[in-house]
């Protein structure tokens, strides 16, 4: 009883100090990257919202709920939705048409606000964002809320140039029918299911289905929450378009982003302009090896070439290993 008193308390403080937090400048952006599965290059990033509140740093998880149910979340989205249109600028006037796009979470309230694409237009122009280089985040439960209404919604910023992101897929009660619908070109996978991806049959069964539904929809696919190379090689290879997730970056502010962008860029320039590159392996074997031991050593190299997006041939001549990757 004393918890829910407490936890009562700690919202009503919560919801109290939502006013005026943009004014006082408590609110910061992080950004994560999401990568290509198949090649590592980064080629968005999701702006994620930090609340520094004079009582300490508030989880999202928390003030979030909260402030969909004060309205409070009306001028938090507008103002994460405008600093996602100048990171867009800064973005594209750093890497040209190479820039990353922008992901923004649209809340369930914003979707039923009468005036959210005034103020998406209004934004855009103050900002000179390109909305053909941000995706919108909408999640599977929010579009479940007023199917019809959320669908002209999504259509109106569809023909504004964004692009549309069903966040959390497979956690809602979305039909196949509904989906057909909806103007989407990218499906997320939900955190909850990648994370026992690796250990339980029923999320890899789930996610493989996901993938398989967004191919046949002709959507593209990201995964959220991978933090182990053994989550992103079966993704990988169950054919997951981008990944996103504590393995490859935590959120991180917007400077650092971008410094880790460069990174990536002067990483490939040295590997050549095209990205591509080769090695030539040569070793001694230190014992005769039969055919039996062969065909072990060639269905490894091919398993684990495969796994890495990697083309080659190994030869084995007079004692030596050949390798050509």
């Amino acid at each position: 009883m004393h918890e829910a008193i407490d936890s009562l308390a700690g919202n009503v403080e919560i919801i109290n100090l939502l006013p005026g937090a943009i004014e006082r400048n408590e609110f910061s952006a992080r950004f994560q990257p999401i990568v290509d599965a198949n090649n590592g290059k980064i080629l968005g990033a999701e702006l994620l919202l930090r609340w520094h509140s004079p009582a300490g740093e508030i989880p999202p998880d928390v003030f979030i709920p909260l402030a969909e149910m004060s309205g409070d979340i009306l001028s938090i989205g507008a103002w994460v939705f405008r600093q996602g249109c100048l990171a867009e600028v800064r973005w594209r006037e750093r890497w040209g048409d190479d820039a990353p796009y922008v992901s923004i979470n649209v809340s369930t309230k914003q979707l039923s606000d009468a005036h959210l694409m005034d103020d998406f237009t209004a934004i855009l122009e103050q900002t000179s964002a390109n909305p053909s280089c941000i995706l919108l985040e909408v999640t599977e439960t929010s579009l479940m809320t007023d199917v019809e209404a959320n669908l002209r919604v999504l259509h109106r910023l569809v023909e504004i140039g964004f692009r549309i992101a069903i966040d959390d897929f497979g956690t809602g009660y979305s039909s196949l029918a509904q989906l057909a619908k909806m103007p989407v070109d990218v499906l997320k996978i939900d955190r909850a299911f990648v994370d026992n991806i690796e250990t339980k049959k029923e999320d890899l069964m789930v996610t493989r289905a996901v993938i398989g539904l967004a191919r046949d929809f002709g959507l593209k696919v990201i995964a959220e929450g991978v933090e182990t190379s053994g989550q992103q090689s079966i993704l990988k290879i169950n054919g997951c378009d981008s990944l996103q997730g504590y393995l490859f970056s935590i959120p991180i502010e917007e400077s650092h982003f971008m410094a880790y962008v460069d990174s990536k860029i002067d990483m490939d320039c040295a590997l050549g302009q095209d990205g591509h590159f080769f090695v030539i392996y040569v070793s001694k074997a230190t014992r005769r090896i039969d055919d039996a031991e062969l065909g072990d050593i060639l269905n490894n190299a091919i398993l684990f070439n495969r796994l890495n997006e990697i083309t080659g041939f190994l030869v084995y001549q007079d004692g030596y290993f050949l390798q050509l990757l």
